[in-house]
């Protein structure tokens, strides 16, 4: 009775197998990548050897106190006092730190909602199109 169940609903269990795949994959991938953006286009130092992002983003960025507290909430700028490991960084604080810090376009510009008039794809466009899929699973604010 079992193998004639699992029979029954193996497409079913193979689309939630390959489902779950595809996630992990997009979470463990997506999040290493973002991560290796932040690294290469960050402006505000070496963030292998930045100690402490806050500092780079206020010293080098020349970030006032009063847009620091715009752009970043409470707890995220306690993560940053604290010293957080930049590859550790959770989603939400990764695309803050991607869109103020990077170098990249505004985050009011059009490259990161629409593609470019040759329908070639911005790295902003990307990161919002990763941002999207992650929100398809419910994995991302």
């Amino acid at each position: 009775m079992f193998i004639t169940y699992l029979l029954k609903y193996k497409n079913k269990i193979m689309f939630w197998s390959k489902h779950s795949l595809y996630k992990e994959a997009l979470v463990d991938v997506g999040h290493e990548v973002l991560t290796t953006v932040l690294e290469w286009r960050f402006v505000g130092g070496d963030l292998r050897t930045t100690a402490n992002i806050k500092q780079a983003v206020l010293n080098n960025l020349k970030y006032t106190g009063r847009q620091y507290k715009d752009v970043f909430t409470e707890e995220e700028m306690q993560k940053l006092d604290d010293g957080v490991n930049f590859k550790e960084i959770e989603i939400i604080l990764l695309y803050k730190l991607l869109q103020s810090v990077c170098g990249l376009a505004d985050h009011e510009h059009s490259t990161w909602t629409e593609l470019s008039l040759t329908g070639e794809r911005s790295l902003e466009f990307d990161i919002i199109d990763y941002k999207k899929k992650l929100k398809h699973f419910g994995m991302s604010q």
